[in-house]
């Protein structure tokens, strides 16, 4: 048996050394940057978890100028200035512009750091780095002016103490910024006491004094820029001197924060030197955008996909507009599963005994962890780097809590719990235990007779290829069908799968049992098998009844949801009235006794059918709500 306290789990960070061909798609996509005009911006779309974010940081590394031997592109990649902005982080910045503006400045507050330690370095380069260096500092103090003027202007707008003068200030100091490399002359607009309206209305006459906001940001930026190019061009010796800006998290904030990011985005578009990389989730992104031009725009909601009223602008158009060089990632193929288990391995330093672990056991269930087409070959949907992880990890924790259990019927419960098309069997699992599992196995035991299946009203087609033949490997899925303790494995899984707290993983199961108490009913051939179960569905529904009370979050929107089963409870007083006069008739009024109960039992089927997939549904989507990401 392992011993698990040294096991990790396995962190959500991007992976360093990828080993799924993004060096190649890095490689393809650097070079992109490198040798086109540098105004451009590039989307990366990829669904949550692909890999998008590692994917960057493969291109931001090719373009470090340390990562090539070649003399030439070593010089090229020099006058690169890099940029890291996460929009989720700072989504609750009121202007967005403000950050990424910051962002910028700071890195070429860096890189003139970088460059002044070249010139201090290297004696017979010393004064081309030490240019470099100031107009790395003077094109940051420029942005800096920039951000005091965008700050000044809002501050204005709300009303602020002192934002007149400090409106003043900051467009004074734009003025100057713009003429940045423009003359010699340090001509500065005229000076007096603004403290008033009237005061500062004069000062707007100053023939060198910028009215509007947007224009004189945009002028500093550009004049700013401009100058920061022809000095790294001239002592570097290169083409281009790039800003490539790597936007990150996009799809991850709120609609308004979205937009916001994409507009301020805009303002460079026209400013020689920039490049946007930027990662997101193509479909999220596209509501978002399509959520802030709808008629609700006031707030934050994304609109429902299924809405008939067409959106005002097109989220895919809009990000046509935006993004000229668009890359798709796509997910990792299953046939690559094992370089990404060996990936994690390496680069997040697990001990031995967990990459061994990793490579063997988990490598054995995880090629069932993604479906397969029905001819057996990799299913082009393709493997999410994140949601392996994910099932890893909840290994990790469910062994490290319990190490007594069998790790093969950890791995084979939670294959069948991340699986979409597996929720049926999970389902039948948790309401029947060990009776499921019997007559899973002897269907497999007999394909061609699903009749074990039907109480459950399960087919074959239910039961995917593939999975079929993972529940008959005694060293996989096979090992959850022998599980003697199977509760137990149930209660530990469903704790690490859902953040709703115990009352909710309570209501499931109670569920679960009422719902294979009731197909039990509605297949029952015999009258005394069917008045049982009536009776034990009649007690079960007075167990969920007691759930009412509970205030909790999840609980409480699950009392409709439970209380749907009231409308119906009188069907079944009706059914069990009809089947307690059957049993002293006799002859003619037995038989006419009979003809009503079959007839009242199917219409109390077909109700119980559609109640009860129409409240399963709801509560299935609210546990998948509250699953750990």
């Amino acid at each position: 048996m392992l011993d698990y306290n040294e096991f990790q789990i396995l962190v959500d960070v991007p992976t360093q050394n990828p080993e799924l061909n993004f060096k190649g798609i890095a490689t393809g996509l650097a070079s992109v940057i490198l040798n086109s005009k540098p105004q451009f911006a590039m989307a990366i779309y990829g669904e949550w978890g692909s890999g998008k974010t590692t994917l960057m940081n493969a291109i931001r590394n090719h373009l470090d100028e340390n990562s090539v031997d070649d003399a030439k592109q070593k010089k090229a990649r020099t006058g690169i200035v890099a940029v890291d902005f996460s929009a989720w982080r700072y989504e609750k910045e009121e202007h967005l512009i403000v950050p990424l503006l910051d962002t910028i400045r700071e890195a070429l507050v860096m890189k003139a750091m970088e460059w002044e330690a070249e010139a201090k370095a290297k004696t017979a380069k010393a004064k081309k780095f030490k240019a470099l260096g100031n107009v790395a500092k003077e094109t940051a103090k420029t942005v800096g002016a920039v951000i005091a003027s965008v700050l000044a202007g809002f501050s204005f707008k709300l009303g602020i103490s002192d934002a007149l003068s400090m409106s003043y200030d900051a467009n004074k100091a734009l003025s100057t910024a713009a003429r940045f490399g423009k003359n010699k002359t340090n001509e500065q607009p005229a000076n007096g006491n603004i403290n008033s309206h009237e005061s500062f209305s004069k000062r707007l006459v100053d023939e060198n004094l910028f009215q509007s906001l947007y224009h004189a940001c945009f002028k500093a930026l550009a004049n700013s820029f401009q100058q920061f190019q022809k000095v790294v061009k001239e002592n570097l010796d290169i083409d281009e001197a790039r800003i490539v800006i790597f936007v990150d998290d996009l799809d991850r904030c709120l609609p308004r924060a979205t937009l916001q990011v994409l507009e301020s985005m805009k303002l460079f578009f026209d400013l020689q030197g920039f490049v946007f990389v930027t990662g997101l989730d193509r479909r999220v992104v596209e509501r978002s955008i399509e959520a802030c031009y709808s008629l609700n725009a006031e707030s934050d909601s994304i609109p429902d996909v299924d809405s008939d009223a067409p959106p005002l602008v097109s989220g895919r158009d809009y990000l046509k507009k935006i993004f000229q060089v668009p890359y798709s990632l796509r997910p990792v193929n299953r046939t690559a599963i094992g370089n990404l288990l060996h990936s994690f391995s390496e680069t997040l330093q697990l001990p031995q005994i967990q990459k061994d672990d990793i490579n063997t056991r988990i490598h054995r269930h995880i090629k069932y962890l993604f479906p397969q087409e029905s001819n057996g070959t990799p299913n082009q949907s393709g493997i999410n780097p994140r949601e392996v992880k994910r099932y890893i990890n909840a290994y990790t924790i469910q062994m490290k809590i319990d190490g007594n259990l069998n790790a093969d019927s950890v791995l084979a419960l939670n294959t069948l719990y991340f699986r979409r098309d597996c929720e049926k069997i999970y389902d039948a699992l948790r309401a029947d235990r060990k009776i499921f599992s019997e007559n899973l196995k002897n269907y497999l035991a007999d394909k061609s007779n699903p009749s074990p299946l039907e109480i459950y009203q399960m087919t074959s087609v239910d039961i995917p290829e593939d999975i079929a033949e993972y529940l008959e490997m005694a060293n996989g899925g096979g090992a959850l069908l022998d599980e003697y303790e199977l509760e137990r494995y149930l209660e530990l899984g469903e704790s690490l799968t859902s953040s709703a707290g115990g009352r909710f993983l309570d209501l499931l199961p109670a569920y679960h049992r009422l719902r294979g108490t009731l197909r039990k009913a509605v297949a029952a051939t015999d009258a005394n098998d069917l008045r049982n179960e009536l009776d034990n569905a009649r007690k079960q529904l007075q167990d969920l009844s007691s759930f009412e009370g509970e205030r909790g979050v999840a609980v409480s929107d699950l009392e409709n949801w439970v209380g749907a089963y009231s409308s119906f409870n009188s069907s079944l007083r009706r059914l069990e009235s009809e089947i307690a006069s059957s049993v002293n008739a006799t002859g003619q009024e037995a038989t006419d006794i009979a003809t009503r109960i079959e007839s009242l039992r199917e219409s109390v089927s077909e109700e119980l059918k559609t109640k009860l997939d129409a409240v399963y549904q709801e509560l299935r989507n609210r546990q998948r709500e509250y699953a750990v990401s």
